[in-house]
């Protein structure tokens, strides 16, 4: 799987991790295109290669994986990292996937709330796999969205998910929305937020 994920925003952003949470500011411009792929998978690990792209900059890691999210191993450039460094180095890496991982909330509430309609149902090949997409448009904005301990007030909201032909695996393929949250007493500025789900193949099961 390959997504690309670009940010546009000012003021000031709240974020969790396993070890930290904590809140920022930011201010600026943040782009990535990621891809993440299972080498081989037994029946409790995962062997992951990463590589990530940012400007001019390239990173290629592997990741021995836990089924659990635990990572046992992070090797970069020669030196091979064990324990709660390797899990964290792994989860910042995979920051770009977050948008995905938080599918069933996301997808819940952008494209149950009121004033936004389903529409340009079609069938699409993304990368190996072809996949059902379903588009959803926010027709009233501003919208403004409960969350945990805050809201966000969407300007522009524009939803596409995908459910993969021959599995029961359904994905946001494609994300772009702008407006504004406030989380703890704090607001941050979405000018443009994008995600993209580039390509998808389907692993084969382990034996």
């Amino acid at each position: 799987m390959s997504v690309s994920y670009s940010e546009i925003s000012t003021g000031t952003a709240y974020y969790s991790s396993t070890f930290t949470q904590y809140d920022t500011d930011y201010n600026g411009t943040a782009a990535v295109q990621e891809a993440y792929t299972v080498l081989y998978a037994s029946p409790t690990t995962y062997k992951v290669e990463i590589s990530e792209s940012q400007g001019q900059s390239i990173l290629n890691a592997t990741t021995w994986v836990l089924k659990s999210g635990t990572a046992l191993a992070y090797s970069y450039l020669g030196q091979n990292i064990t324990g709660p460094e390797a899990t964290g180095l792994y989860e910042g890496l995979m920051t770009p996937f977050f948008t995905e991982s938080e599918y069933a909330i996301l997808v819940q509430t952008l494209t149950t709330a009121n004033g936004v309609h389903n529409s340009n149902q079609g069938t699409a090949r993304i990368g190996s796999a072809m996949v059902s997409l379903t588009n959803y448009t926010a027709e009233t904005v501003p919208l403004t969205l409960p969350i945990c301990d805050g809201s966000i007030t969407l300007s522009a909201s524009s939803v596409q998910v995908g459910a993969v032909q021959g599995t029961a695996l359904s994905l946001l393929t494609e994300l772009n929305v702008s407006g504004f949250e406030t989380y703890n007493y704090h607001t941050n500025q979405i000018s443009l937020l994008s995600f993209r789900l580039l390509s998808l193949s389907l692993a084969s099961p382990p034996t």
